[in-house]
């Protein structure tokens, strides 16, 4: 997990057990780099000893997120609840999927 946070989120991920669902949790707030800057994301890359192109970054926004993975060359993943990107597009960041909900993702070709 990337999150562009302020250290507070750090009590918010203990008291709900959110570590339990992730083997990394890298933050803003502990890097000094946001979101789409590609450090942040290669930290996470470092930490879970896989390189770029083994990776797949799912986000919620395509300027932070997407922007982000794609910068470094991963498969991006992008969770539009609404299909607003379908609509609104932004060609100049593109995306290699679009879904509108988490369990979409076991349909995923390349994440097979």
């Amino acid at each position: 997990m990337i999150s562009n946070t302020p250290p507070t989120t750090r009590g918010i991920i203990k008291r709900f057990n959110l570590g339990n669902y992730f083997d990394h949790i890298v933050l803003s707030c502990d890097t000094g780099y946001l979101k789409p800057d590609p450090r942040i994301f290669q930290i996470a890359i470092d930490q879970a000893k896989v390189t770029s192109e083994e990776t797949c970054v799912i986000g919620d926004k395509i300027r932070t997120d997407i922007l982000g993975g794609k910068i470094l060359g991963t498969k991006t993943v992008l969770l539009d609840r609404r299909l607003a990107y379908s609509i609104n597009s932004d060609s100049r960041i593109p995306t290699d999927a679009i879904i509108n909900r988490l369990s979409a993702l076991k349909e995923i070709p390349f994440l097979g």
